[in-house]
């Protein structure tokens, strides 16, 4: 089903006429991997922790962004 998805955003891209509907589809592109990586950390047991450091991620940063995978610092 990913695998679909980033298929079809593929096909999006190449297809844009226009600069910013491009550019809107690389930004969704890029969140889409930064939501699998947020899924495989899940799946490992490992969600919340920062991959670079291993440090816990602040529930607000969690809330604020669900997907993201560093924790502040290290996201610097």
């Amino acid at each position: 089903m990913q695998h679909d998805l980033e298929q079809k955003i593929e096909k999006f891209v190449s297809a844009a006429d226009d600069p910013f509907t491009a550019k809107r589809m690389n930004e969704l592109k890029a969140n889409l991997k930064e939501v699998n990586s947020a899924l495989a950390t899940h799946e490992m047991g490992l969600y919340g922790a920062c991959i670079d450091c291993g440090e816990t991620i602040p529930k607000a940063r969690l809330e604020e962004n669900h997907e993201t995978i560093r924790c502040e610092r290290c996201a610097q």
